[in-house]
């Protein structure tokens, strides 16, 4: 078990500080600047930004590769460090293993190969990690267009260095505890991926099967529809809801100050981050539009498929305008309540997939799947009931999810601490 002392023991012994430039091998070295466009599993990795992982891993998902003619010169070696020098990621670092086959590195990247016999890369890679190093980057930033952490920065970094004994004995020490924190955040984000499985079913049954188990059902003829109420009409949704209303309606001055609605501030089944206003004229060309009461629907592949979207309220004037990738749905013959459920339940976002068109990661969900898409329309009723008893349950479900998403924020915070404190020497780990 990890206890809390463990970050308050004194410093047991005396260490130095070295410039990382003093504890290389060989100078830094910037990465190759070519595109990356080969996919070939016989030609050395080339790893780039997008492939760092959270969890200090490579992903899968982004796999590139490159001849090796162009990537001989910048192949890695087991425990060299690559750090982030630009962009979004600055400041990201990732130490290499054979394990992950032949590699080299993009021109984004910097490669650190660190002299062992004055610091160890288990050691460095947990430094690199640490409060103390991310304060230093923050101090360092180049505001420019992007920020940069240039080779020659990196070089002046200030490194604490325990003897190569105790290097081992910190890095030990950090496998062992972030493992145990590693696993309980794991264990908890399952927890959270159960939730919202649960929640999603939850939605699809009651938008589609409705409230009374023993109702009469009746085949929908509709694939991922199934059967539904015998006494629901099935009908397209062009004929239910107003889609994506034109800006032509608007009767509001061009000085009015109106939400203003960025994709990040879309949530996941629900929500919407108002933190921004604009006046109507800054916003009304290459923006979408939307009031309060309409269900916004993300039409880019992954934000459609992690169901972000939002039934809008509480706008600024009543009135939003926002990304342009997003649908509007505006009830006539649906419930605002129950279309919005409707539009994040499985079914809905299951046939959507299928419509999508666009080349690689960025498809899109056109409005004609919006138009044909037929959908289950209880009565008037029955809409509001489902609409009602889902917001309830669903306030359930958020409850649950803060409390897990606070409980994982705590652990993060906590692994962060103990990192910091073991690689600064506030704790005496040579004995552990």
């Amino acid at each position: 078990m990890i206890m809390a002392s463990e970050l308050t023991q004194p410093v047991t012994n005396k260490w130095k500080t070295k410039r990382l430039k003093f504890c290389l091998q060989s100078p830094l070295q910037y990465g190759a600047n070519e595109p990356g466009e080969s996919s070939d599993p016989e030609e050395p990795r080339f790893i780039r930004i997008t492939d760092l992982a959270e969890n200090g891993k490579l992903r899968a998902d982004t796999f590139r590769s490159l001849e090796y003619e162009k990537a001989k010169d910048f192949l890695l070696e087991d425990g060299d460090i690559l750090l982030a020098r630009s962009g979004a990621t600055v400041g990201k670092t990732f130490m290499y293993k054979n394990e992950w086959g032949v590699s080299c590195y993009a021109g984004y990247l910097i490669r650190a190969r660190l002299d062992k016999t004055i610091l160890s890369p288990s050691y460095a890679s947990y430094f690199l990690s640490s409060r103390v190093y991310w304060e230093w980057v923050r101090s360092i930033y180049i505001q420019a267009t992007i920020q940069n952490v240039s080779a020659e920065k990196y070089a002046n970094l200030d490194v604490p260095i325990p003897p190569i004994p105790e290097q081992q004995s910190i890095a030990n020490f950090l496998d062992k505890k972030t493992k145990q924190i590693d696993d309980l955040i794991e264990q908890k984000e399952k927890l959270l991926a159960l939730l919202t499985e649960k929640r999603i079913a939850i939605i699809t049954q009651a938008v589609t099967k409705g409230l009374d188990p023993k109702a009469k059902m009746k085949d929908s003829g509709v694939e991922w529809l199934g059967e539904v109420p015998e006494h629901w009409d099935l009908r397209r949704l062009r004929f239910l809801a107003y889609i994506n209303p034109v800006k032509s309606e608007l009767k509001e001055p061009d000085d009015v100050l109106v939400s203003f609605v960025p994709m990040e501030a879309v949530g996941e089944y629900g929500g919407l981050t108002l933190e921004t206003e604009k006046e109507i004229s800054e916003v009304y060309t290459g923006y979408t539009y939307f009031r309060n009461n309409d269900v916004v629907v993300a039409k880019i592949t992954t934000c459609f498929e992690n169901g972000k979207g939002a039934l809008a309220s509480d706008l600024k004037n009543g009135i939003a305008f926002g990304t342009t990738e997003l649908h509007v749905l505006r009830g006539e013959l649906l419930e605002s309540r129950y279309l919005f459920y409707l539009s994040i339940c499985d079914f809905f976002r299951k046939t959507g997939e299928a419509w999508m068109y666009g080349a690689g990661g960025q498809k899109r969900v056109p409005e004609e799947f919006l138009k044909d898409l037929i959908v289950p329309m209880p009565p008037p009723r029955e809409q509001k009931e489902i609409g009602e008893w889902l917001e309830t349950r669903i306030e359930s479900f958020h409850a649950s999810q803060n409390a897990i998403e606070t409980s994982i924020e705590k652990l993060k915070e906590y692994r962060d601490a103990l990192i910091t404190s073991a690689i600064t020497g506030q704790i005496d780990v040579r004995n552990t």
